[in-house]
Formats: structure tokens, sequence, C-alpha cells
């Protein structure tokens, strides 16, 4: 159903994500890593940003996410990914960059459920999703 990598992605070999964009605010934080928003320095779009600190044993499934947002992006129903990047700074460390749409700029989970929008969990993959317009 997903794509399967033809060959292991090279995490340092993404371009470093200074040269084109800056961190303004945390948004939120998860399992691997923390989500920020950043802005697009050449025109100033915004975007999320999911900062990864590389930890070989989630190297597989950071490949795996990276090929799915890959080949899903066009779709109208997956946030668009605007690619990845890796962060050489020695001071902190190498990390990696998934940039993605800024979704919550679209509309939240709580302006979706106060209009009535429903919603489908699906626990056991902790995914919740809806079909609600854009």
């Amino acid at each position: 159903m997903f794509p399967q990598p033809e060959k292991s992605v090279v995490f340092d070999s993404f371009p470093d994500p200074s040269d084109t964009w800056e961190m303004v605010e945390t948004i939120g934080k998860g399992n691997y890593g923390k989500v920020y928003k950043v802005l697009n320095r050449t025109d100033g779009s915004e975007a999320a940003v999911k900062v990864l600190d590389p930890v070989h044993d989630i190297d597989e499934e950071i490949e795996v996410e990276y090929n799915i947002l890959k080949a899903l992006s066009d779709h109208p129903n997956v946030v668009k990914f605007y690619g990845m990047f890796y962060n050489k700074d020695p001071k902190i460390g190498g990390q990696l960059w998934l940039v993605l749409e800024l979704w919550i700029r679209v509309q939240s989970v709580l302006n979706l459920l106060s209009k009535g929008t429903q919603f489908f969990l699906h626990e056991s993959r902790r995914i919740l999703h809806s079909d609600a317009p854009k």
C-alpha cells in the first residue's frame, strides 16, 4: 500500500535548513522531537517543521515517514510536504527537519468540533481524521 524505499536514505545528505527556514515558535511536541512554526526566508510563507534528533533505532521509522510524505504530498487530504533538511550544527548535534504545510492555519480541531464536524479515531494507530471541507 505504501511505497517501500529502494535504498536507505542518507540523512546528512539533505540540505541545511537555516538557508531556507527560520524558526518562529514551538507549536507542539511528540515522542521523537518538537514541532515549530517556521518562516520561509525567501517568500515569507509559513510552514510547520518536525525537528527530529536522529537515533539509530528510529531511523527506519523516519525513513518510512519520509517516503510516505513524499509519495502522498500531492493528495488533497494529506498535508503538503515541503522537504527534508539536515541541520549539521555541531553545538546541538545533527537534526532532521521534516517541513510540512502549517495545518493549524486552516482550521483547528476545536473549531471543527464546534461546527459539528465528524471525526474518526483509529486508536490502535493513534490517528484522528475527518473528511472536513477546506
